[in-house]
Formats: C-alpha cells, sequence, structure tokens
C-alpha cells in the first residue's frame, strides 16, 4: 500500500476518469477539487493522485508537431496550465467573480467583428466583494515570458483609475492581488 499523499490548497491533482484539477478543500478522508471547467467535485484521498503519477497524456499530431503539456527543452510550464490554476484558485474564493477575458476578432457576413477588453487587456478580470473592486491579472509562465508595452499600459491606465492590477505567475500572485482589493477600498 501506497503512502498517503499530502495536499494543499491550489495544488494540481489528477483524478481518475476526470483528468486534472487543482485542490480547492480539504477534508478529513476527501478533497474538493475544481476542474478548468469550473465543475467541482468531491473526491476520496485515496483515488487523488499527483500529476507525476498520472497517465501520460495522448500525444496529439497536427501537421508533423507534436503537443505536449510542458516544453521537454525548458521543462517550463504553458502559460494556457498557469492560466487555469489561476482562473481555478480566483473562483474558488468565496466573494470573487472571475472571468477569462479572451481578445480576437473573426470574420463574418457582414465583416469583421472583434472581441474581448482590446489589445493588451489582462487574462483575467475579476470583481471582488466586499469594495466591488475591479481585479485585472495577466499571466506569465514562470521566469520565462514578460508582459507586452501595451500590457504594461493597461495595468498602470487600470490602476490609475483605482482598479487591481498586476501581473501573475502563479495562483499565490492572484490571491495577493484579491486580498489587495479586499483591503483598500
Amino acid at each position: 500500500m501506497r503512502p498517503p499523499l499530502k495536499f494543499a490548497i491550489a495544488d494540481r491533482c489528477y483524478v481518475p476518469r476526470r483528468g486534472v484539477g487543482v485542490v480547492v478543500g480539504i477534508g478529513d478522508h476527501d478533497l474538493t477539487v475544481m476542474f478548468s471547467t469550473g465543475k467541482t467535485v468531491k473526491v476520496l484521498k485515496a483515488h487523488a493522485r499527483l500529476p507525476a503519477d498520472a497517465p501520460p497524456p495522448r500525444d496529439v499530431d497536427w501537421k508533423g508537431q507534436k503537443h505536449m503539456p510542458f516544453s521537454k527543452a525548458k521543462g517550463i510550464e504553458p502559460e494556457r496550465s498557469v492560466l487555469e490554476r489561476v482562473l481555478t484558485a480566483l473562483r474558488s474564493q468565496p466573494g470573487v467573480w472571475a472571468m477569462r477575458n479572451t481578445v480576437g476578432g473573426t470574420r463574418t457576413v457582414g465583416g469583421y467583428v472583434t472581441y474581448g477588453l482590446g489589445t493588451g487587456s489582462p487574462d483575467i478580470v475579476a470583481i471582488v466583494a466586499p469594495h466591488g473592486r475591479w481585479v485585472c491579472c495577466e499571466v506569465k509562465r514562470p521566469k520565462a515570458s514578460e508582459p507586452t508595452e501595451e500590457q504594461l499600459e493597461w495595468i498602470a491606465r487600470a490602476r490609475s483609475l483605482g482598479a487591481v492590477a498586476g501581473v501573475c505567475r502563479s495562483p499565490e500572485e492572484a490571491l495577493a492581488l484579491v486580498e489587495e482589493a479586499r483591503r483598500s477600498a
């Protein structure tokens, strides 16, 4: 029998037949795990595994390229994975309404339609109780990428208008922004 695993809030864990999620609650014998879809599930601790114990994901072959969850060359977590963890951690907090801000455009019959808050806007926006402060999180990979000039200008402008905004490389940094929004009115 394997020794029991120690889990903490915001840890990633693998749940058989469900995939990888983030721990948002810990009981005596069970975990509450939230997945990127926003769905929360209670799981017995005995059934949860660390991501390293998870079966390997199936590689997707697309035009001769393999999609891997982590860069083999650098061993750095991709931004998409960091973004999912940050969004899940924010959604697990009481009094926080967090949303993904996707920026782009598409052709339609009538022309071109853009969506999102615009160039340089953050990846995640949230409204935090009790004061209704707006929190903006520009998510970046740890130790691998820097925000663009447009993103820095957006963060500075949002802060000048009273929002709490910043660059987040982990769920802990995003939760620190939420705490800053709760402290100041």
